[in-house]
């Protein structure tokens, strides 16, 4: 144990020349992404977590410091009989040394978890600013794979979709630091201010489905986003426009509505003349392709559509729901 003032400052003087040991540094990196903290400190009644919310916070530094420096504090007061009170030499020069390094080690610390290369210091401009959410909710448990993204302000989706940046500037948040407090809550960190957050199902969510599904006293009938080609069904290179096709009305495509059993056949010729009528509306020359009036083997197979265009119509993408950060109302029921 040190005892004298000067024990202290040459420890202080052999942290300033050789450096912090990598253990401390990993440790205080932990401590300021809340690991080990327990989770009452963090959410000090369940009035502030109910089921099926989310939360979102800033990361206050000086609360992070403060725990910290509470850490770094062992021995502070230390007075033995032979010596003067302990100078916090040692203590201040371990704390302003590791600021910046843990800062760093706080946004490798999920790249290695990922197995992603570490980024070098000083490569990158450090972000101290920290934010974040927690969520409460079934969702956590059901979908063990769920996605998340983070984005600032300026490079959102969001702004992209109201015509303010290109596609080419959406890029996300750093993510510091993501999850599961338990089997319903999970805790995210970004490096910097998170603006927009999206949640959605893992990619193997992916479906056949419908926008919806009819009642049987609206009518034996669904509604269908449909594909259309901007060029024609044969080029390799056209675009699919969905935004002029949504929620088009197929009807009679059950065997059985009240079972939900579909009759694949009246499906497909459903679909076919629906991308028919489409196409014909956009251009004449991109009607339906050029299979669509075949019947290779009687009439049960006219007007079908090929497996590959029948799934391309069909596959239905996963849920999605997006967070927007803002006072404005009319974005925040986004």
């Amino acid at each position: 144990m040190l005892k004298t003032q000067s024990q202290f400052t040459d420890l202080a003087s052999t942290l300033a020349s050789d450096g912090i040991p990598n253990d401390l540094l990993n440790w205080m990196t932990r401590l300021k992404l809340l690991i080990g903290v327990p989770f009452h400190y963090l959410v000090p009644s369940e009035e502030f977590l109910p089921p099926e919310s989310i939360r979102f916070f800033y990361l206050d530094p000086n609360w992070t410091n403060a725990l910290a420096d509470g850490a770094l504090s062992i021995g502070r007061h230390y007075n033995g009989d032979d010596t003067a009170p302990p100078t916090q030499h040692a203590e201040m020069a371990t704390g302003a040394m590791a600021n910046d390094t843990t800062t760093m080690n706080q946004v490798n610390f999920r790249r290695t978890q990922l197995k992603q290369p570490a980024l070098e210091a000083g490569s990158n401009a450090l972000n101290t600013v920290r934010t974040g959410f927690l969520l409460n909710s079934e969702v956590v448990k059901g979908w063990k794979t769920i996605d998340v993204a983070g984005y600032p302000k300026g490079a959102s989706p969001y702004d992209y979709e109201n015509g303010t940046i290109a596609s080419s500037d959406v890029a996300s948040l750093t993510i510091l630091r993501l999850v599961r407090l338990s089997d319903k809550v999970m805790l995210g960190i970004f490096e910097g201010d998170l603006y927009e957050l999206v949640l959605h199902q893992p990619p193997e969510a992916i479906h056949f489905g419908f926008e919806q599904v009819f009642t049987t006293s609206q009518g034996n009938k669904v509604s269908k986003t449909l594909r259309v080609p901007t060029i024609n069904w044969d080029d390799p290179d056209t675009q699919y426009d969905a935004d002029s096709h949504q929620d088009v009305e197929i009807d009679t495509v059950f065997a059985d509505q009240d079972a939900r059993v579909l009759d694949m056949m009246a499906l497909s010729q459903g679909l076919g003349a629906a991308l028919h009528t489409a196409g014909v509306q956009s251009n004449p020359d991109i009607a339906a392709p050029g299979y669509y009036q075949a019947h290779p083997r009687d009439d049960n197979y006219k007007n079908h559509l090929l497996a590959s265009d029948f799934a391309l119509e069909m596959v239905h993408g996963v849920g999605l729901v997006s967070f927007i950060n803002s006072n404005d109302s009319q974005e925040s029921e986004k």
